[in-house]
């Protein structure tokens, strides 16, 4: 009987593809500095490879009839390999929609946040400039494109240290609640008042969606209830301005 070579089904690499973020506060750049597109390009790979795997795993089930128990072995080899590949996929589709998030966020943030935001000391930066800000200092997320559990992983993730970095003093050290309370507030520090913004959540409405009704809006707003935060929702954007007093 032939020997059966896995060597066409074995990761090149059996680690798992790092989801790990970096500690700023928007939404980071890939860690190994992959683009949306590249990280598409391992999705697919990983998909090829497990369905591969399995189909494998499959066929050499069917073949424990006639083989014995040789086939069962190699069954069970190729269907560990492909639940390995099932878990980088699942990896890799999270980074993607991390970096896709973010390309999409700096290519929208000036058409939804240059009107709303400036300010005197920045009345007119370069777009690009402004969007890149608006994105790195987490307080803009463009959602489309993604699937709902994909947006709210970026969701959670993006308003809780939104909410982080822009809590305001505790009711015990000046009277303000322990949240935020409105845009503008007063904060502890050498400069004095500074300007509060909201975290703004861009969700679409839907036209891209089955029957044209919006999957990605509801499920970020059920969330924010849930989690107590405080926000307003219009035209498919979601701005949050702080928690539920």
């Amino acid at each position: 009987m032939a020997k059966t070579s896995l060597s066409s089904t074995a990761p090149r690499d059996t680690a798992t593809p790092r989801t790990d973020i970096a500690s700023g506060p928007g939404i980071d750049r890939d860690p190994d500095g992959l683009t949306a597109r590249e990280c598409l390009a391992r999705v697919e790979e990983c998909l090829r490879r497990r369905d591969d795997a399995f189909a494998k795993a499959s066929a050499a089930h069917r073949r424990l009839r006639s083989e014995g128990a040789g086939a069962g072995g190699a069954s069970a080899t190729y269907a560990a390999s492909g639940r390995e590949w099932d878990a980088k996929l699942r990896a890799w589709k999270l980074r993607h929609a991390r970096q896709a998030a973010r390309e999409r966020s700096l290519a929208s943030a000036d058409a939804h946040l240059l009107a709303d935001y400036a300010t005197p000391a920045t009345a007119n930066p370069a777009p690009s400039v402004a969007a890149r800000e608006h994105v790195d200092s987490g307080h803009f997320v463009d959602l489309h494109g993604l699937s709902v559990a994909q947006a709210l992983i970026i969701v959670r993730e993006g308003v809780n240290r939104w909410y982080a970095q822009e809590k305001l003093l505790e009711p015990s050290s000046g009277g303000v609640h322990g949240g935020l309370i409105d845009t503008v507030a007063a904060r502890s520090g050498k400069g004095g008042l500074i300007a509060v913004r909201p975290y703004r959540i861009v969700t679409g409405v839907g036209r891209h969606s089955s029957g044209g009704e919006a999957r990605i809006l509801p499920a970020v707003e059920k969330m924010l209830t849930r989690e107590g935060y405080r926000y307003e929702s219009r035209d498919g954007q979601v701005v949050v301005r702080g928690l539920v007093k």
